[in-house]
């Protein structure tokens, strides 16, 4: 159950600042799982597969996840009237890992980011909402709204077409306009904050939700700029302005190399996301989507050992069915396929046994062909993906992830609550 405690009482550091019309909201939800996966991933011993064709050598699974279906979060949110119809507001949110109670840690520059996700404070009223600060990256919401039963076990599509320059932005402003009829729309700036290059390694993005009865349309785009001068060491300033590199031989893990504010690579990145769903009869909905991502890195040279070498065009298109069985009973059904060779069908089944808490299944079955190795990376997997070396070298396998050539099966049962 959500608190709302007062902010002299949750803040005592505003307690000059606080009034009797300040509230605080202590929320959160957390998501944990049992699940098996056949061919999780390399298995023990195995060296990195060396050419297109060839096919790994993986192990199973049993693990205890998270994030199976909700990301495990945390955070506080507030509001104070002002009068006239308008706010002062702030949020701030951070993960939890659930699987040993610990919080995100950037490896790059040794930052424990308590509040990744979200850390922004702005002004709301008739007008619509301004933030600044730390805040999610629109284009990924828009993502998350195409199907009718997603989940992150299906929105990592955007992770593996490419579309998107990471789930948050750093130093970022945004807008979000009232609901006008059935429209709201979206658009933030998250500026680089460097000396000499007020624009490179910048990042825009934008969304629209428009909802008709029957009929709803999603819409996003996200944009980022080429840094101009870019170097191997990471940024702690920076909204998306570091290249990434690691040493021949070597795995190289995007996820881990990449500097606070969670850029994907260094380069020009366009991408966009479309997307309607339409309610058939009020138990069942049909929603189809589609993301294309345009990535130029301005350069010849491989910026990632193993990785895009220059430029990629990459595209999937989503299909998904959602059916209310039972007012407690929800059950969908999705299909994925993208034009780097790999597909993905994901089942769910969710049952409520109230309005915070829920059981589920879910399976998963993840193809990936030869064609999902030219991106490394760019494959479906169920666990963080393998960059691999392709200079020669075979690479030492350190973490699981999705491999070309391989089809990965897996099953979960899991619990989640909301507070």
């Amino acid at each position: 159950m959500k608190k709302s405690l007062f902010a002299l009482a949750a803040l005592g550091a505003f307690a000059g600042a606080a009034s009797a019309q300040s509230n605080v909201t202590l929320y959160g939800t957390l998501d944990m799982a049992v699940t098996y996966i056949n061919n999780a991933g390399m298995a023990a011993g195995a060296t990195a597969p060396t050419s297109p064709t060839a096919t790994p050598s993986t192990g199973n699974a049993l693990a205890m996840t998270d994030y199976g279906i909700f990301s495990n979060v945390w955070g506080l949110k507030g509001e104070e009237d002002l009068g006239s119809g308008l706010k002062g507001i702030f949020n701030l949110e951070g993960d939890i890992i659930a699987l040993n109670g610990t919080v995100y840690n950037n490896s790059t520059n040794g930052l424990n980011q308590i509040f990744r996700r979200a850390a922004n404070v702005g002004l709301s009223g008739s007008f619509g909402t301004v933030r600044l600060g730390q805040q999610g990256n629109p284009l990924v919401a828009a993502s998350a709204n195409l199907l009718p039963v997603e989940g992150n076990s299906v929105n990592l599509v955007r992770t593996v077409a490419g579309y998107s320059v990471g789930d948050f932005l750093a130093n970022a402003i945004s807008y979000e306009t009232p609901k006008m009829g059935g429209l709201v729309a979206k658009v933030a700036y998250s500026m680089n904050n460097q000396v000499d290059d007020t624009t490179g390694g910048s990042a825009w993005a934008a969304n629209a939700f428009y909802d008709n009865g029957p009929f709803t349309v999603t819409l996003g785009y996200n944009q980022q700029s080429s840094i101009s001068s870019p170097t191997s060491a990471a940024t702690a300033l920076g909204a998306n302005s570091n290249v990434i590199t690691c040493a021949a031989g070597t795995v190289c893990d995007l996820n881990s190399q990449a500097n606070v504010n969670n850029p994907k690579f260094q380069g020009n990145l366009k991408g966009y996301v479309a997307g309607v769903k339409y309610k058939v009869t009020p138990s069942l909905t049909v929603g189809y989507g589609f993301g294309h991502a345009d990535y130029d890195s301005g350069t010849s040279a491989a910026l990632v050992n193993g990785g895009p070498a220059s430029a990629y065009n990459s595209s999937s298109e989503m299909l998904g069915v959602g059916y209310q069985a039972t007012p407690s009973l929800l059950l969908g059904l999705n299909y994925i396929v993208t034009n780097l060779d790999s597909n993905l069908w994901n089942a769910q089944a969710r049952y409520s046994l109230s309005k915070r808490t829920m059981l589920y299944t879910q399976v998963g079955i993840a193809k990936n062909g030869a064609g999902s190795y030219q991106i490394n990376g760019k494959a479906f997997g169920n666990f963080t993906p393998v960059q691999v070396d392709t200079s020669g070298a075979p690479a030492a396998v350190t973490n699981y992830g999705g491999l070309p050539n391989t089809t990965q099966t897996s099953v979960s049962f899991g619990v989640v609550h909301n507070f």
